[in-house]
């Protein structure tokens, strides 16, 4: 029990601190038009969640945040009784239909495509995903039982592929994998009702653009100041007015670095308290 106990603490512990790190990594995403609309959750391999109100499958997780998931996807059991299912998914309908099962190939059909499909193998026929989780028995026969998932999107998340868009039935999501193991991933899915998803820079990063593209006076300018300069026979330097506005934007910069680090950890502390406290309550209710 105690052991129990811990592993619960540490996986409470981790969705806290992976819910913190989703919430400043969104500030970076908005819409076009209208607000975002952000969902996380944790999914096992092998199992099925609704996140942000599209179904997503975790068909494979590794450490680093690599996965391998479904998109619009359906779990479903073809057998010798129920060899054909009609598949309603956000993006299109769909029928599959069983057509032979022996030893560990088993071969479907998806709307007059026939694909020849192996456990744990991906395949595609028809427009559809299919990803066997499960084939027994031979078919036909009352023994014969295809367990799938079936989705409308595949999609490989890891390093250098942090985040996947997609558009269906007109709502473009972005799916993300904050953080992930062997046996489960952390999945964030963003939406737009409306317009499309864009990525906007960080405050600081704004500000330092705006350096970039203003501190340094134009050409024109520096170049009628050296006239006069000359014109006038003088050779005291020229009163720069870029030092002042460069100093009054890197101020900016610390000020925004400062608010950007303490909003975080403010955040961070509430999560801790109110992670300690939920587990006082456990330990009372145990008592």
């Amino acid at each position: 029990m105690q052991k129990r106990g811990k592993i619960f603490r540490k996986r409470v512990l981790l969705f806290l601190v992976v819910l913190l790190f989703v919430n400043i990594v969104s500030a970076s995403y908005k819409c076009s038009s209208g607000d975002i609309i952000i969902d996380s959750k944790i999914i096992y391999i092998g199992n099925i969640k609704s996140i942000n109100n599209i179904n997503i499958a975790l068909i494979m997780s590794s450490w680093e945040s690599v996965a391998e998931i479904l998109l619009d996807a359906k779990h479903i059991t073809l057998t010798n009784t129920s060899s054909s299912k009609d598949i309603e998914l956000l993006s299109e309908d769909y029928e599959i239909t069983l057509i032979n099962i022996t030893g560990n190939y088993a071969w479907v059909d998806v709307e007059g495509n026939e694909k020849k499909v192996e456990e744990n193998i991906l395949e595609e026929a028809g427009g559809l995903q299919i990803y066997p989780l499960n084939l027994a028995g031979t078919y036909p026969g009352e023994d014969a039982s295809l367990e799938l998932f079936v989705g409308s999107k595949y999609l490989f998340i890891y390093k250098d592929n942090p985040s996947s868009t997609k558009t269906i039935s007109g709502i473009e999501y972005l799916i993300e994998v904050p953080s992930s193991s062997s046996a489960e991933a952390m999945i964030s899915v963003k939406k737009c009702e409306n317009g499309t998803i864009i990525e906007v820079n960080d405050p600081v990063q704004e500000v330092i653009d705006d350096i970039d593209n203003s501190s340094l006076p134009d050409d024109g300018v520096q170049n009628q100041s050296e006239n006069e300069s000359s014109s006038n026979g003088n050779t005291a330097p020229i009163e720069n007015i870029a030092d002042s506005d460069l100093n009054d934007k890197t101020d900016n910069i610390s000020k925004s670095n400062i608010l950007f680090y303490t909003i975080t950890i403010i955040i961070f502390v509430i999560l801790v308290f109110v992670f300690y406290f939920f587990i006082r309550k456990i330990k009372k209710l145990k008592n």
